[in-house]
């Protein structure tokens, strides 16, 4: 299915509880705007770096995303 874009929400988007309603939307936008697999990944990989440092200074364990938010991507 051409067209077909990312993964978000809280099965794709490790940190989603921790993040405020404009960083997800901020997110939302980041990954709908990726033009390649490759530049979804990037972001995704990205966002996880800084939500595995914020859950770090909570005290919290952070998980990695259910699925694969960039399995779906297609230009």
């Amino acid at each position: 299915m051409a067209g077909m874009g990312p993964g978000i929400g809280h099965g794709f988007t490790p940190g989603w509880t921790m993040m405020s309603r404009a960083e997800r939307d901020a997110h939302r936008q980041q990954m709908l705007n990726a033009r390649s697999a490759e530049e979804c990944r990037q972001i995704r990989d990205e966002h996880f770096k800084q939500m595995t440092e914020r859950a770090k200074a909570q005290g919290v364990a952070m998980r990695g995303p259910r699925h694969d938010a960039c399995a779906s991507f297609r230009p």
